[in-house]
């Protein structure tokens, strides 16, 4: 459904839009004045149906925000740090030349990089690795170290904790395509399309299993605790409680349902196919607790019709919906009553090659697939195109990438999830596997390698004449013949490295 360009009450373009259970749509200022004249706090009347609704504990800022109409800050220039709107005495506040953020003058006054920060992770000193990896792994991470180049900030490492395997396919290869985790952090997973979704604990002893006729494409947790599934060719989203499948919503049927997402609070986000459109774009449906369709979003703010979504999540701690969309290779973080912000590989990034190994390529593909949230507000991001997972802020800025400290590195992944205690969960495109990892850290202030180019190849002249035979001398000469260039140096020291 459409909704008005501007708020019913104000008469003025939306600020911090809220959805009503009626699906109208207010600015929360204004609905909180309604309430503040109203003879009850606990009950709103929507001035354009007259229905009652229960104000939510917390007040109406906690109504569903509307991500999707126009808002006035989007014609606004917003600080890059506390994101407040800024006048056009505040514009002139100052820009940072680092990371290009326009901001306020008290948060351009204490910035420091703020995006460099990784949230809730142990923070080392410069260069000191505190990984606890074997040879192989720590020349991985140096590797790595030098083709980043300022690109990322931290090597978040994995500990492996737990890995299972599970039920195997009569195929050759067994895909787990998709894992949800219970508030009791067990694992429903689904394996390859079906028949069975089968619940395991976190060391892969089977608890329970649900079987359904029919090829499944993606399957949710509802807030009851039941499954939500997609069945391929259904034009509805199902729901499985106990021994029992029935419809829970559904579309209409030139939409064909791909993936789903439930918040806590009860809101259904629906990504669907639009099988009218010649390139069969995709359209996401909000629904509201009521099962009732609010919104019907047929492209981003700007216009551009989302391709294929192959993964939704919710960032609960900046109210954050995530949508990668596969065909335009990027990842969005819907804001309420701002522009979305965009995440795409930066140039250059390092790519792992299945099977381990790591290269450099200036030109290769950003293929973002499943993506998952923390209780920090970090966003994992895996890249099938690299086999890599990206991990990004709340403001879609690269912080670092996991290095797992399998032999395996962590296989062929096809999905991703954070579990309740924020362990890393990663299913396998091939092999059937579960591996279970503990998140930790290490900043190393990647940013400073332009700045201190000489210190940094220093710092790695060392490690490789720990070594021996005579490594330093050799790169000492060439250095001497070169204006310190990166990546002369490091095709140099990847060589020596395979040889050492």
């Amino acid at each position: 459904m459409s909704e008005p360009e501007v708020c019913t009450i104000c008469m003025d373009t939306y600020k911090n839009p809220k959805i009503l259970p009626c699906s109208h749509t207010m600015c929360q200022e204004c609905l909180e004045k309604m309430i503040a004249s109203g003879y009850r706090s606990d009950v709103l009347v929507c001035p354009i149906c007259r229905k009652q609704h229960q104000v939510p504990e917390g007040g109406v800022g906690k109504f569903m925000p509307n991500y999707f109409v126009s808002t006035s800050s989007e014609h606004s220039i917003t600080c890059h740090v506390c994101e407040i709107i800024l006048s056009d005495f505040q514009k002139k506040s100052g820009r940072c030349s680092y990371c290009n953020g326009q901001m306020c003058a008290p948060c351009y006054k204490n910035h420091r990089h703020p995006e460099n920060e990784v949230r809730g992770f142990q923070q080392e000193d410069e260069y000191s690795d505190g990984l606890n990896l074997d040879g192989s792994h720590r020349n991985t991470m140096h590797n790595l170290m030098m083709q980043l180049q300022g690109r990322a900030q931290s090597i978040l490492t994995g500990s492996m904790v737990h890995s299972f395997q599970c039920e195997q396919q009569q195929e050759q290869q067994t895909r787990i395509s998709r894992i949800v985790v219970t508030e009791d952090n067990k694992l429903w997973i689904l394996v390859g399309k079906g028949p069975f979704i089968i619940k395991y604990d976190s060391k892969g002893l089977e608890l329970d299993r649900k079987f359904v006729d029919g090829i499944l494409l993606d399957i949710a947790l509802h807030k009851d605790g039941s499954l939500l599934m997609i069945i391929e060719n259904y034009h509805s989203v199902m729901c499985y409680t106990e021994s029992q499948i029935r419809e829970y919503v559904s579309a209409v049927d030139s939409l064909s349902p791909q993936r789903i997402l439930m918040l806590p609070s009860g809101f259904l986000f629906v990504s669907a196919v639009n099988l009218t459109s010649d390139q069969r774009q995709n359209v996401i449906l909000v629904y509201n607790t009521q099962g009732s369709i609010i919104n019907t979003i047929e492209c981003d703010q700007q216009g551009m019709a989302f391709g294929p979504i192959t993964s939704l999540a919710s960032n609960l701690k900046h109210g954050h919906i995530c949508i990668v969309d596969e065909k335009r290779q990027c990842v969005f973080f819907l804001r309420e009553g701002l522009f979305p912000l965009i995440y795409t590989r930066p140039n250059g990034f390092p790519t792992r090659n299945r099977g381990g190994g790591f290269s450099n390529p200036r030109y290769r593909g950003f293929r973002p697939k499943s993506l998952t949230c923390d209780s920090k507000g970090n966003v994992f991001v895996y890249d099938d195109a690299s086999g890599m997972i990206h991990v990004l802020n709340s403001s879609a800025k690269l912080l670092g990438f996991v290095l797992t400290n399998d032999e395996e590195l962590s296989g062929d992944p096809s999905c991703i999830t954070i579990d309740n205690t924020d362990r890393l969960v990663i299913g396998d495109n091939t092999s059937g596997k579960v591996r279970i990892y503990d998140i930790d850290a290490n900043y190393n202030n990647l940013g400073q390698i332009e700045e201190d180019a000489g210190s940094f190849f220093a710092s790695i002249q060392q490690r490789i004449n720990d070594a021996g035979d005579g490594v330093v001398q050799e790169l000492a000469d060439i250095s001497s013949q070169i204006s310190v260039n990166p990546d002369t140096l490091m095709n140099l020291v990847l060589d020596r490295q395979q040889n050492v």
